[in-house]
C-alpha cells in the first residue's frame, strides 16, 4: 500500500470521533453550560449523589438525574436545562465559571457539598491589633494575572491568593475599636478544603487605556497536582476559553475515573485525547479558564471499592459541618425561591409564559451571585 493511500486513511481516522463518553446538543451556542454539565457528570460522587436523590421542586437534582441517566447511554439535548436556567438568549455569549456555580446552586446541598469549601477572612487593625473574622463559604477561588505578559504558574497564584495583604492610604478600613479608619492586615485561611477544589483563571480585566474589557492569553502552567492545607489534590477538569469576549468557545478536558484516560468534550464532539498528561509535567495552556482538582484519599481510611470509611473523630467533624451548611440553605430559603420560582412551576407554565416568569427571577438570581461572591472575589471586601 502506497504512502498516499496510508495517509489518506490517517486523516480519516483522525476525524472519527471514537469514545467512551456522549456529546451534548444544545439549542444554540450554550458550550459554556455544555463545559459545565459534562465535568459535573465526569465528576463520579456528583453523579451517584444526583443518582440518589429524593424528588424535590426547590432543586435541579431530578432533572440533573434524568438527564445523566440519558447521557450514560445517548448523546443528550440540553434544552429542557437551559430552560429552567432562564437562558433565554441560547445565541448569547456567557460565563461559564457563573453557570457553573448556578447550577450548584440549584442542587440539594448534599449532592453539591463536594464542591464547597469554607474562607475564613481575619481583618487586623495595624494600630490597635484587634482583629475581626468573616467566615463564608466557596464554590470557585479566581487567580489574578498580575503579569500577563509573563507565564502564569498556577501554584504560585494559588500561594498569592493566601499571602497577607497590607492596606493603606485611600484603602484604609474602618476600626470599630478605634472608631476611625486605620491601616490593616488581611489575611485569608481555608477553614474547609473541599473535596473538589475549583481554581478560576481572571482572564478577562478592564483595560483603562482602550475603556474596555479584554482578555489575557498568557501561557498558564497547570500543576498536576497541588498541595493545600495538608490535603493533596490531583487535576481531573480543565474548562478552556478561546475567542474573545463577544466571540468564544468552551471546551472542557476531562479525566474518566472508569478508564483512566482524558478525554475533550466540544458540545456534540467527545474525543480521547491519549497524549494530554506526559508523567508529571505540568500542563501548559493558553486557553485554561477553570481548573478543577480532587481531594485524594488517604488509603489508610478507604475500603477496597474506594468508599471513605469515617473514624468517630471524622463523623464528628462531618455532622458539625453537615448542620453549619443546613443552617446557612435555611437562611437562604428565600433566595432559592426567588431562583428557582419552584422548578415544578416553571416546567409546568405555557412557553411564552415560561420565559416571562423566568426573565423576572433572573434579576434575584444576578443579585444572590453578586453579593455572595464578593468575599472570594477581592479579599478586600470582608
Amino acid at each position: 500500500m502506497s504512502h498516499g493511500v496510508v495517509e489518506i486513511f490517517r486523516k480519516g481516522l483522525d476525524t472519527l470521533h471514537i469514545s467512551d463518553y456522549h456529546g451534548l446538543v444544545s439549542p444554540g451556542l450554550t458550550c459554556y453550560l455544555n463545559t459545565v454539565l459534562q465535568v459535573l457528570f465526569m465528576t463520579e460522587e456528583f453523579r451517584d449523589q444526583i443518582k440518589r436523590c429524593v424528588p424535590d421542586v426547590r432543586t435541579l437534582d431530578s432533572h440533573l438525574k434524568d438527564f445523566f441517566t440519558e447521557l450514560e447511554k445517548k448523546k443528550t439535548r440540553t434544552h429542557r436545562i437551559t430552560q429552567i436556567l432562564g437562558i433565554d438568549d441560547v445565541y448569547e455569549q456567557r460565563d461559564a465559571a457563573e453557570y457553573f456555580e448556578k447550577v450548584l446552586r440549584l442542587t440539594s446541598p448534599k449532592a453539591s457539598r463536594i464542591f464547597k469549601g469554607e474562607l475564613n477572612h481575619v481583618t487586623k487593625c495595624y494600630e490597635c491589633k484587634n482583629q475581626s473574622d468573616a467566615r463564608g463559604f466557596f464554590w470557585i477561588l479566581p487567580l489574578s494575572i498580575k503579569e500577563p505578559h509573563q507565564t502564569f504558574k498556577v501554584d504560585s497564584g494559588l500561594e498569592e491568593f493566601f499571602c497577607d495583604e497590607k492596606v493603606d492610604g485611600e484603602n484604609k478600613m474602618y476600626c470599630a475599636k478605634c472608631d476611625k479608619k486605620q491601616e490593616a492586615i488581611i489575611m485569608c485561611e481555608m477553614t474547609q478544603p473541599p473535596d473538589v477544589l475549583t481554581l478560576l483563571l481572571k482572564r478577562f480585566h478592564y483595560d483603562y487605556e482602550l475603556r474596555r474589557n479584554v482578555k489575557l492569553r498568557c501561557e498558564a502552567e497547570v500543576p498536576l497536582t497541588l498541595q493545600i492545607k495538608d490535603c493533596t489534590y490531583d487535576l481531573y477538569a480543565m474548562v478552556k476559553h478561546s475567542g474573545n469576549l463577544s466571540g468564544g468557545h468552551y471546551t472542557a478536558n476531562i479525566l474518566s475515573v472508569a478508564t483512566k484516560e482524558w478525554y475533550c468534550f466540544d458540545d456534540e464532539r467527545v474525543k480521547l485525547k491519549s497524549n494530554l498528561v506526559s508523567g508529571k509535567t505540568p500542563l501548559r495552556s493558553h486557553s485554561a479558564y477553570l481548573l478543577m482538582y480532587m481531594k485524594r484519599r488517604d488509603p489508610e481510611n478507604a475500603t477496597e471499592n474506594g468508599e471513605e470509611v469515617l473514624n468517630s473523630g471524622d463523623e464528628a467533624k462531618e455532622t458539625m459541618m453537615e448542620a453549619r451548611w443546613n443552617r446557612e440553605d435555611e437562611t437562604q430559603e428565600d433566595d432559592r425561591k426567588k431562583r428557582t420560582e419552584t422548578v415544578k412551576d416553571i416546567i409546568g407554565l405555557p412557553s411564552s409564559q415560561s420565559q416571562i416568569k423566568l426573565s423576572n427571577s433572573k434579576h434575584a438570581v444576578v443579585q444572590y451571585e453578586q453579593n455572595s461572591n464578593k468575599q472570594v472575589s477581592d479579599k478586600k471586601t470582608v
